[in-house]
């Protein structure tokens, strides 16, 4: 689960990983677009957590979500693409 929340100006997501870390990350942190790692909490010494993160609006109405995770044996990105459904009538 992730939470977006404010940090005085700037804007934060907290990541609650099942694998019992919270990275924290911020938006446009190191430069970039999206949002990038601050720091964390719970976290092992070379452990994989949610090292980037970032949020596009598709031409169809819904949403990307692409996540890098980082580990010590390196990096691995995943894409999950989300569209709004119908209401159920």
């Amino acid at each position: 689960m992730t939470v977006f929340h404010r940090d005085g100006e700037r804007v934060i997501a907290t990541h609650y990983c099942a694998q019992g870390n919270q990275p924290r990350l911020a938006l446009g942190g190191n430069g970039g677009d999206g949002f990038a790692f601050d720091y964390a909490t719970g976290l092992k010494d070379g452990a994989s957590h949610l090292h980037r993160l970032v949020l596009a609006p598709l031409a169809n109405g819904g949403l990307q979500r692409e996540e890098t995770y980082r580990a010590a044996s390196g990096d691995e990105s995943g894409r999950l693409s989300l569209r709004r459904l119908a209401a159920a009538q």
